[in-house]
């Protein structure tokens, strides 16, 4: 069956990808906070094509032609955007990791108006919502972990 893509990003900039675990939602909140902030500052990037689908998140080369990462949804917990900063981050979990240890992903787009990140991080949001709503009791609905910081 051919995976239903929701929306592709193009000319997007990986930043990065750091773990983050913590006793506490509020306490890995404010680390991922705090190293989002870190990784604006700096100018290692790579060009990505991100492709969002009821699969999970794809990071692909910028022709589309090799998989760099892939999230499966059952394993994304959060999205967050940062418009002023062009900014969309994911967290989520490794194939077999720690269910406590996550890692958070990161993106710029060249900006904010050109390429809508909160769209990005609604688009995850929605793809859960069609999950949850497809496949009733085997998954546990995310809404209301979308975080966006411009509204």
């Amino acid at each position: 069956m051919p995976e239903q893509v929701l929306r592709v990003f193009s000319k997007v900039q990986y930043m990065g990808s750091f773990p983050v675990a913590g006793p506490d939602q509020a306490t890995r909140a404010e680390y991922m906070r705090t190293q989002l902030q870190r990784m604006r500052g700096t100018a290692r990037t790579k060009s990505v094509l991100l492709v969002i689908s009821l699969a999970g998140i794809k990071v692909c080369s910028p022709d589309g032609k090799s998989v760099h990462m892939a999230h499966a949804l059952r394993r994304i917990s959060y999205a967050t955007c940062d418009p002023e900063h062009a900014q969309f981050s994911f967290l989520a979990r490794e194939p077999r990791g720690h269910f406590s240890l996550q890692y958070c992903h990161s993106f710029l787009a060249q900006s904010a108006e050109q390429y809508s990140l909160h769209s990005a991080a609604t688009a995850v949001d929605e793809v859960i919502d069609t999950a949850v709503t497809m496949v009733p009791g085997e998954w546990t609905s995310t809404s209301g972990q979308l975080d966006s910081q411009g509204e």
